[in-house]
């Protein structure tokens, strides 16, 4: 009577008089009624949704060993529903179910031997239990049955009894079983690859709101496999899916509006979904969010925001968020410089492979950047990136071999590396292969190539090629002498801001070398080269501005300039800085100062200087001579401190 009330069989529905009459039923030690009194407990049908007391009828029931109840009373106990989880407890009752025949409580049992719950884990034994419940019908075993077909678990790998259980499964609607169809046959595995199929059978259960299967359809309507590309109905499918809180549909909306997919590109969104997938534990997810912070994309920019989300992530492994993490600190952004932690982190994801973090540890050891100075450790890394084919690592391997910097001097691994590098386009290897070339260090000597190899860095823009070139073809060495060629490689570097270069092209123009003689361009080159403190070239304008060769003179130009060169100890400049002291050129006539630039450049080996040392001598006392003495001893005392 309470199942017919239950179900509304000749009578209308109503579970308040099914509960009555299971009460009745159960308080007479009925094993069915208690059982289905359970039910309507745990249901919450009829009374007040009451799981303990639920457990309580399933255990009346059970103890009289009734199969439906051990079966449900196994059920609670695995899942903890009125009870704590007791997965000993679940596999006692299932067992007893079992002995019965129950297929249901062999399906159930079966997930406890596959996974080791409650039970020593035992592939086979699982097997065995969902084969014969299987074969009873029970559609849940025969999905399970297919993945273990599927994964060779506890037998054979067999894709072919895969898709035949699957599809016993997916006849019954089981949506697991209709989802892992349609992948067999997107991939054609025990079955023809059959995008149609595969569509087919995933839309079964997404239409029945299963999220897995909803984003298998949007990728189909994404890449268009089994029906017409629909980057619009592929979103439809993957909204649904991401509102189940399906990671890898929430993933895929924030790339559709990051790239404007099917919609106008909005960061807002996603920001909103990289969010979403971030807060389920997404690691890719949350690594994106710290990204978007850190650069105020799609939200406003915060960096302890983006230092919260890349820790998440970098804690949980993920490589690059790690190395994120290791620049934040690096850097100071969001968070305060830490630069033990930045190494820390760039170790861990260097350790997973990240080249990125790689090239940079082999960075800071080189530099001894918040750590001390390893040039072993620094060929480590570096070397680790070459090995995976970075140019730059490469370029840096071959130098520490050439210069035997962390690891012993080697020339022919230097070429090597200087080769691997080079054939990549890397204008700086390029250039060291060339030198390598030109001085015979681990290959025989050969101009030809040296040059070849120059031309090429220096069309790829390498400044030190162009400069070389303006100096081979300038001294004639190991080119024909082709000033023509020396000024215009020449030229190109200082257009670029080399001091050197501007120095040399200057000289070019005041020389009319590879060029017309031209005081004027000779005048502005020296200035930019003298104006980034080279002393030849400051020495060079002062002259030019003494006897105003392509300036208009001005003495008091030329002392400015000679004395830049002169405090950088150049002997030239202090002489002629002596001399303007001394004839009051330029600037007030000064006996000591004259004295003090002539004793310096004396002292660093001018022979002229010590003549006008001893001749400025002649016109000063004693006093002033010690002075002047003083000041040359405190000049040198100054630039020994520089030089520490």
């Amino acid at each position: 009577l309470g199942w017919m009330y239950e179900n509304g069989k000749g009578v209308e529905l109503d579970h308040t008089q099914a509960v009555f009459w299971y009460k009745k039923a159960a308080n007479l030690g009925r094993a069915e009624g208690q059982l289905n009194l359970g039910i309507m407990y745990k249901k919450g049908l009829g009374v007040d949704l009451d799981q303990s007391k639920a457990v309580f009828w399933f255990e009346k029931a059970a103890s009289q060993g009734y199969a439906n109840a051990q079966l449900n009373l196994g059920v609670v106990y695995r899942n903890g529903e009125g009870v704590e989880t007791d997965y000993i407890k679940a596999a006692y009752w299932l067992k007893k179910a079992v002995k019965t025949g129950h297929s249901a409580a062999q399906t159930n049992l079966g997930w406890l031997y596959e996974n080791g719950k409650g039970v020593a884990q035992d592939y086979q034994h699982a097997f065995s239990l969902y084969q014969k419940a299987a074969e009873k019908g029970q559609a849940e075993a025969q999905l399970n049955l297919g993945v273990m077909y599927e994964n060779g678990k506890g037998i054979k790998v067999n894709y072919k009894k895969a898709v035949y259980w699957y599809r016993r499964a997916a006849d019954q609607e089981q949506a697991e079983a209709q989802l892992n169809l349609g992948i067999m046959y997107k991939y054609g595995r025990g079955v023809e690859e059959n995008y149609i199929q595969a569509v087919q059978w995933f839309k079964k259960p997404a239409e029945r709101g299963y999220a897995e299967a909803q984003t298998n359809l949007g990728l189909m309507y994404e890449y268009g496999k089994g029906v017409k590309q629909d980057y619009t109905e592929a979103i439809l499918w993957y909204e649904k899916a991401a509102e189940q809180n399906d990671v890898k549909s929430q993933l895929s909306l924030a790339l559709f509006y990051k790239f404007g997919k099917g919609v106008l590109k909005d960061y807002t969104q996603v920001f909103y979904w990289y969010k979403k997938a971030a807060e389920l534990g997404d690691t890719g997810a949350q690594l994106n969010l710290g990204f978007m912070f850190q650069y105020g994309k799609g939200v406003e920019q915060d960096y302890e925001e983006a230092v919260t989300w890349y820790k998440k992530s970098a804690e949980r492994g993920h490589p690059e968020a790690q190395a994120s993490l290791a620049w934040i600190y690096e850097n100071g952004k969001g968070i305060e410089a830490d630069l033990k932690e930045a190494i820390y982190w760039y170790k861990k994801s260097a350790e997973q492979g990240n080249t990125k973090a790689q090239l940079k540890l082999g960075i800071i050891y080189k530099n001894g950047n918040g750590t001390v100075e390893d040039y072993t450790q620094s060929f480590y890394w570096y070397k680790k990136v070459a090995q995976q084919g970075d140019a730059h690592a490469q370029l840096n391997v071959g130098i520490m071999y050439e210069f035997g910097k962390g690891t012993t001097q080697d020339y022919t691994n230097a070429v090597h590396w200087y080769k691997s590098a080079a054939v990549q386009g890397l204008s700086e290897a390029q250039t060291r292969l060339g030198w390598m070339h030109e001085n015979g260090k681990g290959v025989e000597q050969d101009y030809s190539k040296a040059i070849s190899l120059y031309k090429n860095a220096a069309k790829n823009g390498g400044t030190n090629a162009q400069l070389k070139l303006g100096i081979i073809y300038q001294n004639g060495k190991v080119a024909a002498e082709d000033y023509s060629q020396s000024f215009f490689w020449y030229k190109k570097v200082a257009e670029k801001g080399d001091a050197n270069a501007q120095l040399n092209l200057g000289q070019m123009y005041e020389y009319g070398k590879g060029t017309d003689e031209n005081y004027t361009q000779a005048v502005y080159w020296y200035k930019k080269a003298a104006e980034q403190g080279d002393t030849e070239a400051q020495l060079n304008l002062a002259v030019m501005y003494k006897y105003g060769t392509g300036v208009n003179e001005d003495s008091s130009q030329a002392v400015y300039w000679y004395k830049k060169a002169a405090e950088q100890g150049n002997t030239k400049a202090q002489l002629n800085l002596a001399v303007m002291y001394a004839s009051g050129e330029g600037i007030l006539e000064n006996f000591v100062l004259a004295y003090k630039w002539a004793n310096l450049a004396a002292a660093l080996g001018n022979e002229n200087a010590r003549e006008m040392k001893n001749e400025v001598k002649k016109r000063m006392t004693r006093t002033q001579i010690a002075e002047a003495q003083q000041l040359s001893l405190e000049w040198q005392q100054n630039q020994s401190g520089t030089e520490n």
